[in-house]
């Protein structure tokens, strides 16, 4: 009789435990705990494409100075693997007055001008990810490309073109306007193990605040010396398609 109330308690035990929820057996809970974690981690490793716009000022300093400060706009277009970012650049600054005058030789004349057409900056830059908590971001950039302007000469008769490398470092912030949260994800049954778990991807946006400093070099040969440097600040706001599909 005790051996009967037993094996009848123990097929009860075993039936009970059987009929529950996938996700309440141990070996389904420890498979959705690791899937949940893979996930997370991955949530926090942002992957994909990046598109910014970005509005600023272009400072140059030392003898460039003369040229006086100038408003940028600009954008760009790039990629992101986890904590690194890589973006080609390419922005205008328009034309605003020189703070003085200064000579350029054109064709063996000298001329003085205050002009400042136009002027940009085309090139690659790269970026790290310094710190990152919840929607604050504080990363490295560094880049390197082409600096030009044009200045008009004699009643705008003739334009001169200056141009020269610009190696850049700086600071950045990103304010996350999406955030990325950390979601929960349901359980898988035993018979599910092998089924491809397909998640789609986010899209999300942010504003940054940027300050670099410019390694210029500019040569007006025969001409006021534009030795110096520059620096550079700007608000952008980016775009990323956030590709986090995993099985």
């Amino acid at each position: 009789m005790k051996k009967t109330l037993f094996l009848l308690l123990l097929v009860n035990f075993a039936l009970r435990a059987f009929s529950q929820e996938p996700d309440a057996r141990p070996y389904s809970r420890k498979y959705n705990d690791s899937l949940h974690r893979h996930f997370t981690v991955t949530d926090q490793k942002i992957t994909g494409i990046e598109m910014c716009v970005a509005a600023g000022a272009y400072i140059p300093l030392g003898n460039l100075a003369i040229l006086g400060p100038h408003p940028s706009f600009g954008f760009s277009f790039g990629w992101r693997i986890n904590k690194f970012m890589i973006d080609g650049e390419l922005s205008a600054r328009y034309q605003n007055p020189a703070t003085r005058n200064f000579m350029i030789n054109y064709k063996d004349t000298l001329y003085q001008t205050s002009s400042y057409v136009s002027g940009g900056y085309s090139g690659l830059n790269i970026g790290y990810e310094l710190d990152k908590r919840d929607k604050h971001e504080w990363d490295i950039l560094a880049g390197g490309g082409t600096d030009m302007f044009s200045s008009a000469l004699n009643h705008e008769k003739y334009t001169v073109d200056f141009k020269t490398f610009n190696a850049n470092l700086g600071l950045g912030y990103k304010l996350f306007v999406k955030h990325i949260p950390k979601k929960e994800y349901p359980s898988v049954s035993p018979h599910q193990y092998n089924r491809r778990i397909k998640v789609r991807p986010e899209h999300y946006s942010y504003l940054a605040f940027q300050v670099k400093y410019n390694f210029l070099n500019y040569n007006n040969h025969g001409g006021t010396d534009l030795s110096g440097n520059a620096v550079t600040f700007c608000i952008t706001y980016g775009i990323c398609d956030h590709r986090y599909q995993k099985y």
